[in-house]
């Protein structure tokens, strides 16, 4: 079987949780004996002047697409060298599939033509409710709502990561299989030894403009004197800079410790190594109910528990104080299972070893990638 995504951005020299996806994807399919190839979207990478080709360190084959002058520039030159690399890549008498990333309807029906014209079957990871973002322009937002009700009759078949933009696909009518995020569950793993550390990690943006995880380690705080907070966040200098004004604001630059840019081995060894993990969902936000962060299957594979909402997928995977800690979205709801957790380890303990267990079953990659190559046969009609 040949399988290509056309679903990254510069991968593997940029990090974002599509790559980290496409990359799981691609080890999954290619365990399985696929060969697999991992190829930039259309606009190509932001920075990038010239083509890179090469095998990444996990052994994927990728090509990172330049972004040289305007938009309509790079998407044309792109078109044409993804359009080689399919031919190229093609295999007679297999099974070749395509994997797309659902990009702006022109860029996106442009990549299907030319999949289906060099004779791929072809399929989508439907990741955002598109209609349902922010959007400023009202062109945007046009554009966002017919990519939604239009973009399935243009695929072979679907793969949305929740139950949420499954039910926004069924009207489609096309073969659908469900990939939610994915993990690594049997990387090695540093030993949790005690420490009264919970992290977070994500954008910095969301520190923020909500300030609610921040409120609920200042109350516990007051209980558990040696806690500790560590953000690892992305954003710019500016946002770092206010960042540090709003900490030394609430009395937290000693409580508080800011990471940023951690390669995927200390990131993990901090998730390992921290009582308990901060993925906070709002269920007023639309896009958190329709998401479903990359972030659940990393922490799950950490055997540290979860702490979360009851929203959009998680539900669906977790109990509350069994497999996660599905907490009010509020600073008392965050600092009450916080409090939980730093009192009673033994249960803390118990709740990450089975949210474990839980990822072990349906975020595995390499399960993921059987799973997907059987798909991939049954609508290869």
């Amino acid at each position: 079987m040949n399988v290509i995504l056309i679903v990254s951005d510069g991968y593997p020299k940029h990090f974002s949780a599509n790559n980290a996806k496409g990359e799981f994807i691609a080890k999954g399919l290619q365990s399985c004996g696929c060969k697999v190839a991992m190829v930039d979207g259309v606009l190509g990478h932001n920075g990038t002047q010239v083509m890179e080709h090469g095998v990444s360190s996990t052994g994927i084959e990728y090509y990172i697409l330049p972004r040289k002058g305007g938009a309509i520039q790079a998407v044309v030159s792109n078109q044409k060298v993804i359009n080689r690399i399919l031919r190229e890549h093609y295999v007679e008498g297999d099974i070749n599939y395509v994997i797309l990333g659902i990009d702006l309807l022109p860029f996106f029906g442009g990549l299907v033509l030319s999949a289906k014209r060099f004779g791929y079957k072809t399929t989508a990871l439907y990741h955002e409710w598109h209609y349902g973002m922010s959007h400023k322009n009202k062109l945007f937002k046009m554009e966002a709502y017919f990519r939604d009700q239009t973009f399935g009759y243009f695929l072979d078949s679907i793969l949305p990561i929740g139950h949420f933009l499954q039910d926004k696909s069924k009207p489609f009518k096309k073969p659908m299989m469900l990939l939610p995020v994915l993990g690594n569950f049997e990387r090695e793993r540093v030993e949790y030894s005690g420490a009264m550390q919970f992290t977070y990690c994500g954008h910095i943006g969301y520190v923020l403009r909500n300030q609610m995880l921040l409120n609920a380690f200042i109350r516990l705080k007051k209980d558990i004197t040696q806690a500790k907070l560590v953000l690892v966040v992305l954003g710019n200098k500016q946002h770092f800079a206010r960042l540090h004004d709003l900490l030394q604001e609430k009395s937290l630059l000693d409580n508080v410790e800011v990471k940023t840019q951690l390669s995927q081995e200390k990131l993990y060894a901090l998730y390992d190594t921290s009582l308990a993990l901060l993925l906070p969902l709002d269920p007023s936000n639309l896009q958190d109910k329709a998401r479903f962060s990359q972030k659940t299957a990393e922490y799950a594979a950490s055997r540290r528990p979860i702490i979360t909402s009851s929203v959009g997928e998680m539900p669906y995977y977790f109990k509350d104080k069994k497999s996660a800690m599905l907490a009010e979205y509020s600073a008392d709801g965050y600092y009450k299972a916080m409090l939980y957790l730093a009192t009673h380890l033994d249960d803390a303990n118990k709740i990450g070893q089975a949210g474990y267990e839980v990822g072990k079953e349906y975020f595995d990659y390499l399960s993921a990638g059987r799973k997907l190559m059987e798909f991939f046969r049954a609508t290869n009609k």
